[in-house]
């Protein structure tokens, strides 16, 4: 069953809003962008999460709301990792991650920096915020349930005195186990007998879709205050990667800069001799609807040969050329060819089982 991820603004995260269910709408959450680095080759996976917001003109909900995530998988605090350090750091990460000339930055105070963007304007970004260990950030809360992750912004302390736009920049690291909730991977039935190794990924993205969630986060998630007015969904995978994409909210593609995205990363991380690609999708939605939702279904395909390949071939002929010198009748002949046959059927069907 396909699981979802689901981001909104709620009123007041000191009480239990699944008890009363409230249509009132207040939107705060301007845009949510989300990077699924995907690839394969390199045997990583993360998802960095962006978030930009504002102060709401309800003051109940200034001082008590809250921006609310959940994922669909449990992930212990020690996982989670702030991304303010990587744009404090590097003017052309910022112009990558915003695609806008940084003009100058100025620090609010300890745990905000507002960067100055060309066409955007203001943008006050949280910075420091603390996960697990070390000093106390009241800014942000992570807890396990309903066999997921639940992690509360709290607004009173992300926003900072300046009138501007805030910023939330997070990343989270995946295991194996959380990428094939968002990663189906297949491979064909008659895998042994075609000459090449195909593989087939699709994955199943959602945010918001009430029936793939627990019914706990569905009925909170009814009485929410705002979900997120723009969302962008951004998927990065091998170079060699063969992509399916297509209806209203696919936007493109193209290839990352590896030179500048690397600085994304640890200094361990690399992209590999060729720069992967980024696939973009994007859905604007009316700024009178309370609650919206977003989903991409996208297909990769992947064709390799192995050298198992190669040797299995070898095997056959000289399986094949063994038989033939002691074969002295037609009948027997028949027999060599068909044990042959079997002996490159069973070496391909051993080695992909495996």
């Amino acid at each position: 069953m396909s699981k979802s991820f689901a981001v909104w603004g709620c009123r007041d995260y000191r009480s239990d809003s699944s008890s009363t269910y409230n249509p009132e709408h207040k939107n705060f959450i301007n845009e949510l962008h989300i990077n699924f680095w995907n690839l394969s080759a390199h045997k990583f996976g993360y998802l960095d999460f962006g978030i930009t917001f504002e102060k709401p003109d309800d003051d109940t909900i200034a001082n008590h709301g809250a921006i609310c995530i959940f994922l669909p998988f449990e992930k212990e605090n020690c996982f989670f990792s702030d991304l303010s350090e990587n744009l404090e750091s590097s003017r052309d990460l910022v112009t990558a991650v915003f695609n806008e000339y940084l003009i100058n930055t100025k620090t609010v105070d300890v745990r905000h920096l507002k960067l100055v963007l060309a066409n955007k304007g203001d943008l006050v970004v949280n910075t420091k915020l603390t996960f697990s260990g070390g000093e106390l950030d009241r800014r942000v809360k992570v807890t396990k349930i309903h066999n997921g992750t639940f992690i509360v912004f709290k607004l009173k302390d992300c926003l900072s005195s300046e009138d501007a736009p805030h910023y939330l920049r997070f990343r989270v690291k995946l295991n194996i186990d959380d990428i094939g909730v968002l990663v189906k991977t297949f491979y064909p039935k008659d895998l042994f007998l075609k000459s090449n190794i195909e593989r087939s990924d699709i994955i199943d993205f959602r945010i918001n879709e009430q029936r793939n969630l627990p019914s706990e986060i569905a009925t909170t998630l009814a009485s929410a205050a705002c979900t997120p007015l723009k969302t962008h969904l951004f998927i990065i995978r091998d170079i060699v990667d063969e992509c399916s994409a297509s209806g209203s909210s696919y936007k493109g593609c193209r290839i990352l800069e590896s030179e500048t995205w690397t600085k994304y990363f640890d200094k361990d991380i690399s992209f590999g001799d060729h720069d992967p690609m980024i696939y973009h999708w994007k859905i604007v939605n009316d700024k009178k609807a309370r609650l919206n939702d977003f989903s991409v279904v996208v297909k990769f395909k992947n064709t390799k040969t192995k050298f198992s390949k190669i040797f299995a071939y070898l095997i056959y002929g000289a399986a094949f050329a063994f038989i033939l010198k002691f074969i002295p009748t037609g009948t027997y002949y028949i027999c060599g060819a068909i044990l042959a046959i079997a002996i490159y059927i069973l070496i391909h069907l051993l080695t992909y089982r495996r």
